[in-house]
C-alpha cells in the first residue's frame, strides 16, 4: 500500500484553525507549542506533523475527545492528499486523450496541442478550486512539455501536421461492428 502521508506533509494550518478543529482554545495551543508542537518558521502549524504530534502526546481522560478529533482529521488529511495524487494523474491523461480526438476528427497538430493545453488548463483550474475547497493539496499539473512527450505525434500527424488517423476509429468500429474487423 503506497504512503501518501509524504503528498500531506505540506499542508499548514493556522493555530487557530488547529484549535478550532480540534476543540480546544487557542490558549491550550499556545501551551502545546511550549511543549513541542510543531511550528514553522512562517507560524504555521505542519498538519501531520501537529496531528501526530497531539496522538502521541496527550493522554488521560480529558485528552481523548481531542485525541478522537486529531485521528479523524489525520485519516481525513491523508484522504485528501490521495485524492489530490489521484485527480493529478487523470489531470497528466486528459490533454492526451484530447489530442488523440482531435487527431481523429481531423484536426491539425498545432490546434490539438493548444486543446490539449486550454483542456488541462480548465481542468486543472476547477479540480484545484474544488480540491482547495475540501482542504486538500492542489493537484500537480503537467508541464506542456511533459503531456506532449506521451503522445506519439508522428503516427497521428503528418510532417505538414494534418491528421494521418482522422476517421480511421470511425472506420474501424463501423468494420467491427459489420463483424469485418
Amino acid at each position: 500500500m503506497q504512503d501518501y502521508r509524504p503528498l500531506a506533509a505540506n499542508i499548514t494550518v493556522t493555530k487557530a484553525e488547529l484549535a478550532a478543529r480540534l476543540g480546544v482554545t487557542r490558549g491550550r495551543v499556545s501551551q502545546w507549542l511550549a511543549a513541542g508542537l510543531p511550528v514553522g518558521p512562517d507560524g504555521r502549524v505542519p498538519l501531520l506533523a501537529a496531528l501526530d504530534w497531539v496522538l502521541a502526546t496527550l493522554d488521560g481522560g480529558r485528552a481523548a475527545a481531542t485525541r478522537r478529533a486529531a485521528a479523524a482529521w489525520r485519516d481525513e488529511t491523508i484522504f485528501l492528499a490521495t485524492a489530490t495524487e489521484a485527480v493529478s494523474a487523470v489531470l497528466a491523461e486528459v490533454p492526451v486523450a484530447v489530442a488523440l480526438a482531435a487527431a481523429e476528427v481531423g484536426i491539425g497538430r498545432a490546434e490539438a496541442e493548444r486543446l490539449g493545453n486550454m483542456t488541462l488548463l480548465f481542468m486543472g483550474t476547477e479540480a484545484a478550486e474544488q480540491l482547495r475547497a475540501a482542504g486538500a493539496p492542489e493537484p500537480l499539473l503537467p508541464h506542456p512539455e511533459a503531456w506532449r512527450a506521451g503522445v506519439n505525434w508522428a503516427s497521428l500527424f503528418g510532417a505538414d501536421g494534418r491528421s494521418r488517423v482522422a476517421g480511421a476509429l470511425r472506420a474501424a468500429t463501423a468494420l467491427a461492428e459489420r463483424g469485418e474487423g
